[in-house]
């Protein structure tokens, strides 16, 4: 059977869609927070099938010992050739490795809410699949080892895949489910604008696009397991 390992970046594990359909697809699942990742030794790492990092308060350009040992666990995993897929901070510390650039956007405005992706690769996505919910303020730039798949409203890269490599990264967050949203909504105190829906707007925002979110995760995740 095969393995899946989910790294989390908060005490709770917003992994929503995600483990639905890595237990629906007959994967075995482990849960692992950031900071323990040092005690992961090679032959663990390569008993995984697929490696997610998910999304975080931690920025990747911090410097702490946890974010360090995290970056020096991603490199491992890119030497074991491990299909690798990372969500908005997990998305950003991965273009980082690769020369991408991570940083605010004016005035330090968070992007929050449904917004839609740009010039999406059409491999990748159909008209269905243009809106997701994206909650950062930090956000990646081109680099010229990514293949970029979609741009994003304020930042050159919304979606890439690393070449010639099962390298993936979202910046937005295909995965949520209301109860996330409410909770991740409960922690930014930003005023609502033009950068921030209403959480009224991205609750009803998710019952139009989730189903749409959750077929396109499935496709994809269907896809880099193959």
């Amino acid at each position: 059977m095969k393995k899946a390992l989910l790294i989390s970046h908060h005490n709770v594990l917003d992994s929503g869609y995600v483990s639905d359909i890595l237990f629906q697809t007959k994967y075995i699942i482990h849960i692992l927070h950031f900071s323990n990742l040092k005690n992961l030794k090679n032959i663990d790492i390569n008993s995984y099938n697929i490696i997610f990092i998910f999304g975080g308060k931690s920025s990747a350009n911090d410097k702490n010992k946890k974010i360090n040992d995290e970056y020096i666990f991603i490199k491992k995993i890119i030497r074991l050739k491990i299909p690798l897929v990372g969500f908005c901070l997990g998305a950003q510390m991965i273009a980082k490795i690769f020369d991408s650039k991570i940083t605010y956007y004016k005035n330090k405005k968070s992007e929050i809410g449904y917004k839609n992706i740009l010039f999406p690769n059409t491999n990748f996505f159909t008209k269905k699949d243009s809106y997701f919910m994206q909650f950062h303020n930090q956000g990646i730039s081109y680099n010229k080892n990514m293949e970029v798949l979609a741009q994003g409203r304020i930042y050159e890269v919304d979606a890439f895949k690393i070449r010639n490599k099962c390298i993936y990264g979202f910046q937005f967050h295909p995965e949520v489910n209301p109860h996330t949203i409410k909770r991740w909504y409960s922690t930014n105190l930003e005023p609502i604008s033009k950068y921030k829906s209403s959480l009224n707007k991205s609750l009803s925002d998710y019952k139009i696009y989730s189903n749409h979110n959750y077929d396109w995760l499935k496709k994809i995740i269907i896809l880099i397991s193959k």
